[in-house]
C-alpha cells in the first residue's frame, strides 16, 4: 500500500496489515497529493509535476505542468492528471504531453 504525506513531502510503503515499511521520494517531492500505479510504475502529482518512480521507490523522471496538478490516474496506457487551471492533461507513460481537454466545461477539476 503506498500512501502520500503531503506535510512531510513522502511517500509511505505500508503492508497489507497496516505495517509500515519504508519511505522514498523526499528529496524530489514537495507537496505529493496524489498517486497512482501501473504495472510497472508509480505516478505522483506534487504541486505543478508529475512524478515518476519505480515501484520500489526509485527516482525516474518528472514532468512539469502548467498549473497545480491533482488527481491523477492511468487508463489504457495513458496518465490522466487534473490541472487545476480548468483542464485533464494527458501523458504517455514517459511523460510526454499528449493532449488536454475539458477546458471549456471545467472549472476546478481535482480528481479522475
Amino acid at each position: 500500500l503506498y500512501v502520500t504525506d503531503y506535510i512531510k513531502s513522502y511517500i509511505g510503503i505500508f503492508s497489507k496489515d497496516g505495517e509500515f515499511i519504508k519511505k522514498f521520494g523526499k528529496e524530489h517531492l514537495d507537496s505529493p497529493y496524489d498517486l497512482c500505479l501501473s504495472k510497472e510504475y508509480l505516478f505522483v502529482t506534487d504541486e505543478s509535476s508529475i512524478v515518476k518512480f519505480s515501484k520500489s521507490g526509485e527516482y525516474l523522471q518528472s514532468s512539469n505542468c502548467d498549473g497545480q496538478v491533482l488527481g491523477i490516474c492511468i487508463f489504457l496506457q495513458s496518465v490522466y492528471v487534473c490541472d487545476h487551471l480548468r483542464k485533464v492533461d494527458v501523458f504517455d507513460l514517459d511523460l510526454i504531453h499528449i493532449k488536454s481537454f475539458g477546458q471549456k466545461c471545467l472549472k476546478r477539476p481535482r480528481s479522475v
